[in-house]
């Protein structure tokens, strides 16, 4: 790729990482959430496939930490909603106190699973991006 590609990937690879943050941390406040916001993250890492190449990035970042990622987000939602079994009532019933409406713990454990969805999502796209490309680059020598 380009110099112009390269340097707009380095501009916006970290915007776009802050605002999927954003997104998660307020999805209980705005439209948005962890899923939306996983896929924000996710994308960021697309852009820097598409910037910088299959080869830089894979070389990078290995299939089992991605792996190891995804699956610590599904455990710490699966994890939070034991905690509401144990805490509270039911599988991911509340069992945080409630704050004021607008912070960030106004609404009790769901920010953290939208954190966890967050990771989850995030890294089940760049995984499967990493996929399509490693198949394509097998195929076509694609860098």
């Amino acid at each position: 790729m380009g110099t112009i590609v390269k340097t707009s990937t380095r501009a916006f690879f970290p915007l776009l990482l802050v605002y999927g943050l954003y997104v998660i941390a307020n999805g209980h406040l705005t439209p948005g959430g962890g899923f939306q916001g996983g896929v924000l993250f996710g994308s960021a890492f697309i852009l820097l496939l598409i910037g910088f190449g299959y080869n830089k990035v894979s070389a990078m970042v290995s299939d089992l930490k991605l792996s190891l990622i995804q699956s610590a987000g599904a455990l710490t939602f699966v994890l939070i909603g034991l905690a509401g079994m144990l805490f509270a009532n039911g599988f991911l019933q509340n069992w945080l106190a409630h704050e004021l409406p607008g912070h960030f713990l106004s609404a009790g454990t769901m920010p953290f699973l939208d954190l966890a969805v967050g990771v989850n999502v995030g890294a089940g796209v760049f995984i499967i991006a990493l996929m399509m490309l490693a198949i394509l680059w097998e195929e076509d020598g694609v860098d």
